[in-house]
């Protein structure tokens, strides 16, 4: 006689044949391997959406902990359990899902903290851990497809019919993973751009002058770059609010870095010049004491013009990063439910 039953990670309904083994039937024993997993699916999602959602890892390692706990247990109670007569190979790839995924929470995703601790300090680092993270989800991807065929296999040799329907945390799980890969590429635009003009910025600030004309110029090629990557991406749902405030972002950079930034360089140059006749200034010699006071006037003018320059600036700034960041949080709190 058949009969159904709830699949957890695939989400299926099973109808059994005959009773074997210990469990009493292969269906018995799929429901074994289903709750035994479910905690590791649950707790898995729990930790990846609180990533997506901004919490730093280091901020959450209780969570990878619990994780990883929730795994050693299903490992314990799986792996060291007699498999249901014929079903070895599914247990063995049940188990390499399960280690595969330990493994990755001891090693890669240890590394992946780490490397987000330093992840803001250059564009380079932030890409490299936008690139482990997507390489750690790969790998999981990948161990979860062969676990899903060994259970579809394990099903068919014994004559259990899988109806699928799949079930609201597999549904939720897909769907993430797509935003979590648009919510990288968007990301990666705007720290690029951001971190040129921290850099232009600062040259600024030590009034050095190729410091600041060099990342202006990278800055302006970058958030070129930028608007012309996002218009290249694919539309994914509800994204259309979070591209336009960062397009509008990167407009600001451009406009900042471009002619307006006349302005600062203006004022470096006015600077330096001032502070190396200062440095060399001898009191009395009236050509240099005229020579200094005239250059005290023009760095006192270049500075009205740049601190006019500065607070419109920081304006818009706020204003357009505050959008992007709304925007971004409405779009990852919309897509990847809490």
């Amino acid at each position: 006689m058949k009969q159904i039953i709830a699949c957890m990670a695939i989400s299926m309904l099973l109808i059994n044949a005959q009773a074997q083994s210990q469990f009493g039937s292969a269906n018995d024993y799929l429901t074994f391997i289903s709750k035994n997993i479910e905690k590791v699916d649950a707790d898995m999602w729990d930790y990846n959406s609180a990533i997506a959602h901004g919490k730093r890892a280091r901020k959450i390692e209780n969570r990878r902990k619990d994780l990883i706990k929730s795994i050693e247990e299903a490992q314990g109670n799986i792996c060291e359990t007699k498999a249901f007569k014929g079903g070895k190979s599914f247990k063995d790839s049940v188990c390499v899902f399960l280690s595969t995924n330990l493994n990755m929470l001891n090693k890669d995703y240890a590394k992946i903290v780490d490397m987000e601790e330093i992840s803001e300090n250059s564009y380079t680092d932030m890409e490299a851990y936008m690139s482990a993270l997507e390489e750690a989800d790969e790998k999981l991807t990948d161990v979860g497809k062969s676990y899903e065929r060994a259970y579809k296999q394990f099903a068919d040799e014994h004559n259990i019919k899988l109806i699928e329907s799949s079930s609201k945390l597999s549904e939720k799980a897909k769907k993430a993973n797509v935003i979590f890969k648009r919510n990288h590429k968007l990301y990666l635009i705007f720290f690029h751009a951001f971190k040129e003009e921290a850099l232009m910025l600062e040259g600024i600030n030590k009034t050095n002058l190729k410091l600041t004309k060099m990342h202006r110029d990278t800055l302006i090629e970058v958030a070129k770059d930028g608007i012309a990557r996002l218009q290249k991406l694919k539309p994914v749902n509800g994204e259309t609010d979070v591209k336009t405030a960062l397009k509008d972002l990167l407009m600001f950079y451009q406009t900042e870095a471009g002619a307006q930034s006349e302005t600062a360089i203006d004022y470096v140059k006015k600077s330096k010049t001032l502070k190396k006749l200062k440095k060399d200034l001898d009191e009395g010699d009236k050509e240099q004491t005229k020579a200094y006071n005239e250059a005290v006037v023009d760095y006192n003018n270049e500075l009205k013009k740049f601190n006019a320059w500065s607070e419109k600036n920081n304006q818009l700034r706020k204003q357009k990063q505050d959008k992007w960041d709304a925007e971004l949080k409405d779009f990852l709190d919309t897509n990847v439910p809490k």
